[in-house]
């Protein structure tokens, strides 16, 4: 080491060229990376979904999802199958074990076994394979609002979907509340009859009228023609004229005799709102590794370049590179005040030119991190960001205690050149192993588990990066520079130094603490059970507060068979509300009717004409000074008679973990199922703190069940699939043909007119057309009967099973305990109902997980940091001193959430952690200094506690001083404000305080209480 150390110092000019590389690869690393407001996570997550028309739910969970089920079962490493079985469609999702299996394996196989399954009706369409990843996700969200007549907004929402797909670094633009045009033919149930024409009679000639047959090749001599007949037509008027029947005299029946037909839309299943205004949404989704702001950027440019029509208007109402900006400038004006702050901090204990390059080894260490994160496909957000502001204040620890050596070697007498190169090699190893016991505090995050674990890996992988990058800068390169600007005999500092008088002090006091250790270590042993009674007794624990919540929901349901366009007004009524009630902290509030669904792992998902959600975007500042539980007060106070049902909630800033309460009861019984659930949901409604449980149960509209005399039917040669076809066609509709104009396709659709299907008794006269030309009344060939409509079959892991979802007001309760007394009730109903089972997930299972990760975590962390102890000083006892140092920083962690009244958090844990590899470098210092003083003064030992306590105040006051001072202004948002990390940075810099401030109390005294038992053990062996 001491070779290298020198090769560096003597070719001083190569070194400096070193540092210049260093430069420009940092430089060069910064201008290549991609912005984006999370890291990318891989999910694992699969959507399978399959159409059947018209079957009930009963048949489509039996042909359908059953059958797709049992192929997917047979792939390995499979965390979870959920499948919903409705009316017409079949849809699964499968969540893939991300921690131990390969995910694009799984997902490859899932894919392969979705395609393998051959027993499905036939007729129905192919299973469609969907695979979601969280790196394509939406980063424009525009609504075109305004009057929608002729398809004005649509066609204009069409137009910018292609303009903006065209860009790169788009890979998809969907369109919300979106109808496409179409063809419209609307029977009139009346002129069929004054006709006497049939509705099959229509179907066929329209079917076998509009077709486009290639009829083979002309081959000449000198050309080649191919002949195409082309029966389509291209306009209304061409259908309208159309003969249906066609007599021997001529006469003819056209479609406009027994039709009316529209160039118009088709049949919304989505209607979509933004402020209350009705308009079409457009989801602007980005590729996989494409930069945010970049992107947004040039779609910002094209929206100012198009022309909007004259009643239009372009709102962009989520602007994810908006977010993106607003969270790095945030982080990076804290970042330059902790820079500045550990700058001060090093100039005023190293003052002069020594300390001015001493402080360059903090950009030297940032600039090689940032050339190495575009290697490791890293891009700049929340979490790398986070992760440089932590490693900020120890960058210069390892600069610091060499600086510092070498001033004091300097003093000693000692030349420029020597002392340089002694006082990096004097203390190489310490200094080493002070940084690996930081990296042993944080690589051990790499084992937690789940989304969030992938969520946070980059925080250990960039502090480890750069304290690699530090320790090489400060052995190879910081030498040079000490050199270069320090080339003058030093001075002795005058003992009128201030820090010397503080010095003098601090070893009065430990004179008195190290002769009374035995009531410090009674003293400190209260302490730390106050503490961990304070943390894990008083504080709640959250996995992600609703703190800084910039979006809200309410979701709304009214009564069963309510329109969709009624829903729609519904939403718009409501929308109106939320802004009375949240006045100009509200920005946007987005409503889509037909479906209520958060993001794809909703558990709270259902879709109908009835249901509904509205997003409430509300203002950059009120996400700050609006507190969430006020926002929901006011929202909850407002008048919704006029709704079935309405639940306002929060969105959570952070990876997805579902809702706080979220249990899945599953069972091949479905009478204890269906009991057990709702007798579990009665008394989960009366639980303080928990609010809004539910069961995910859908029941579909109210059904006509159509009951055929199939005697009849025979008699006359009819058939049921003739029969179920002619309705359905008529009720539902009936692609006649797909038409291609100006590269267009759109359907022609035959149904009947609104007013011929809106009742019981018109369902009665649809009439059927026999073999012989006769039209029968449906009511003569069946019994018509009103029930109930059908409920949608769910599924968990192969079982029937029905979801109990809730929330919680924070100020009573935490998820964890909802959930334990949730599950308690369960456990008492069980014996009633042994055949269910309980499926725990949402936020508890989040949680669950999570803690487990972090103790396996914590538990690598401290063996690790003991294992380089041990190597360090090669003793047992030695480390165990140091390691005890470890809790002393929980003290300042607890009093800090308690004083700001903070819950913990998933990332706070994250802090503690890192915390335990950062806290005992203080230790370290003070221990081996304490051995050395020892071999070298020969004193007693008292007295050399006392002293070495003094001459290490500075560097343990420096490296701890620097480090605080570099999560500080991240902690309280002094460069602005992001309150999902304050969590992290608050439990590092307040347990820091607390630690070195404990550490310098408590490792003396401990270093004479082992010395103490020491000689007990001895003379009790004599």
């Amino acid at each position: 080491m001491k070779a290298l150390i020198h090769f560096f110092l003597k070719n001083h000019k190569f070194t400096v060229i070193i540092m210049v590389m260093i430069t420009m690869i940092g430089l060069r690393g910064i201008l290549s990376l991609n912005s984006e407001s999370y890291p990318t996570v891989d999910l694992g997550v699969a959507i399978v979904v399959t159409p059947y028309p018209g079957a009930a739910p009963e048949d489509v969970e039996a042909d359908v999802t059953k059958p797709i089920e049992e192929e997917v079962r047979k792939v390995r490493g499979l965390k979870e199958v959920k499948s919903v079985s409705q009316i017409g469609l079949s849809r699964i999702v499968i969540k893939a074990d991300i921690d131990n299996y390969d995910v694009a394996t799984v997902m490859d196989d899932i894919e392969s076994a979705v395609k393998s399954v051959s027993d499905l009706p036939p007729g129905i369409p192919a299973p469609k394979y969907v695979e979601v990843k969280s790196e394509e996700f939406p980063a424009l969200e525009i609504g075109v609002v305004g009057d929608n007549q002729n398809r004005k907004r649509d066609r204009f929402a069409d137009y910018l979907k292609e303009a903006v797909e065209d860009l790169k670094g788009v890979l998809k633009v969907e369109l919300n509340g979106y109808r496409e045009r179409e063809f419209s033919i609307y029977l009139n149930q009346r002129k069929l009859n004054k006709f006497h024409v049939g509705a099959d009679e229509v179907i066929q000639t329209l079917s076998a009228r509009n077709l486009s047959i290639p009829a083979g090749d002309l081959v000449g001599d000198k050309e080649q023609l191919l002949v195409r007949l082309d029966g389509k037509t291209d306009n209304v008027d061409e259908l309208l004229a159309t003969p249906i029947r066609t007599n021997y005299s001529g006469k003819q029946v056209l479609l406009g005799d027994v039709a009316e037909v529209y160039d118009g839309q088709e049949d919304a299943v989505r209607l979509t709102s933004v402020n209350g205004q009705a308009a079409t949404l457009l989801v602007v989704t980005k590729r996989g590794g494409a930069d945010t702001i970049a992107l947004v950027g040039h779609i910002e440019e094209l929206l100012e370049s198009v022309a909007v029509p004259e009643g239009l208007e372009v709102k962009v109402y989520f602007n994810e590179a908006e977010k993106v900006k607003n969270r790095t400038e945030v982080l990076i004006s804290n970042a330059y005040i902790g820079l500045a702050l550990v700058i001060v901090f090093m100039l005023i204990f190293l003052p002069g030119k020594v300390g001015i390059v001493a402080s360059l080894s903090l950009p030297l260490a940032l600039i090689a991190t940032f050339g190495v994160m575009p290697i490791l496909e890293m891009n700049l957000n929340v979490i790398t960001i986070c992760a440089l502001v932590i490693a900020l204040g120890m960058l210069v620890d390892n600069s610091v205690v060499i600086a510092e050596n070498y001033v004091r070697l300097r003093e000693d007498g000692l030349e420029s050149h020597a002392a340089a190169l002694k006082a990096a090699h004097q203390f190489w190893l310490p200094i080493t192993c002070t940084a690996m016991t930081t990296i042993a505090g944080f690589l051990p995050m790499l084992v937690t588990k789940g989304v969030l674990g992938q969520f946070i890996r980059y925080i250990p992988i960039i502090v480890t990066l750069s304290l690699i990058g530090s320790l090489i800068e400060s052995f190879f390169l910081l030498p040079m520079r000490l050199r270069a600007v320090d080339s003058k005999p030093a001075k002795k500092n005058k003992d009128s130094d201030w820090f010397k008088i503080m010095v003098k002090k601090f070893e009065s006091f430990m004179d008195v603490m190290i002769r009374k250790r035995y009531l410090v270590a009674i003293g400190f042993s209260f302490v730390l059970f106050g503490s961990g009674y304070l943390l894990f007794g008083v504080n709640k624990f959250i996995l992600f507060p609703s703190e800084q919540t910039e979006i809200y929901t309410a979701r709304f349901e009214m009564k069963k068979g309510t329109t969709l366009e009624a829903s729609q007004k519904a939403s718009e009524r409501l929308s109106k509300q939320i802004k009375e009630a949240l006045g100009d902290d509200v920005e946007y509030i987005v409503a889509v009717s037909g479906k209520s669904e958060q993001d794809i792992s909703d558990p709270k998902s259902k879709e109908g004409d009835n249901v509904g959600i509205l997003k409430i975007y509300v203002t950059q500042e009120a996400s700050f000074s609006l507190y969430y539980t006020d926002a929901l007060e006011k929202m909850r106070a407002i008048d919704t008679s006029y709704l079935d049902s309405v639940t306002y909630n929060t969105v959570i800033n952070g990876p997805p973990v579902g809702a706080p309460v979220n249990l899945t009861l599953r069972s091949h019984n479905s009478e204890q199922l269906q009991a057990l659930s709702y007798k579990l949901l009665e008394k989960v409604k009366k639980l303080d703190g928990v609010e809004n449980p539910e069961i995910n149960d859908t029941y579909g509209d109210d059904e006509v069940e159509v009951l055929l005399n199939h005697s009849k039917i025979q008699r006359l040669g009819l058939s049921v699939g003739q029969i179920g076809s002619t309705i359905k066609d008529l009720l539902d509709g009936r692609v006649i043909s797909e038409l291609n104009l100006k590269n267009k396709k759109f359907n022609i659709r035959l149904r009947l007119r609104d007013s011929d299907k809106s009742s019981i008794r018109n369902l009665e006269n649809i009439k059927i057309m026999d073999r012989r030309g006769n039209l029968i009344r449906l009511s003569n060939l069946a019994q018509l009967k009103k029930k109930s409509g059908s409920l949608v079959i769910k599924r968990y892991d192969y079982q029937r099973s029905k979801t109990l979802t809730a929330d919680i007001d924070a100020a009573l309760t935490t998820s964890g305990e909802a959930n334990k007394r949730a599950i308690a009730i369960f456990q008492e109903l069980n014996q009633k109902y042994p055949e269910v089972s309980l499926a725990i997930g949402g936020e508890e299972e989040s949680t669950r997980e999570s803690m487990q990760s972090l103790a396996q975590a914590l538990g690598l962390a401290i063996l690790g940091i003991f294992g380089v102890l041990v190597f360090l000083f090669s003793s047992y006892l030695r480390p165990l001193i140091i390691m005890s140092t470890i809790p002393l920083g929980i003290t300042g962690v607890s009093i800090a959430f308690l004083i700001h009244d903070k819950p913990v958090s998933f990332l706070a844990m994250i802090g503690i952690i890192g915390l335990a590899g950062i806290i005992v470098n203080s230790g370290i210092v003070l221990i081996s200094f304490i051995d050395e003083l020892r071999d070298e003064s020969g004193e007693r030992l008292h007295d050399v506690l006392v002293k070495a306590s003094g001459l290490r105040l500075k560097a343990v006051m420096v490296t701890s001083l620097t480090t605080i001072s570099g999560l500080l202004p991240t902690a309280y948002g002094w460069g602005g404000a992001d309150l999902i990390l304050m969590p992290m940075t608050l439990a590092m810099a307040w347990g820091l305080v607390t630690g070195t401030i404990l550490t310098l109390i408590w490792v003396p005294c401990a270093y004479a209480l082992l010395e103490d038992f020491t000689a007990l053990f001895k003379r009790a062996l004599r």
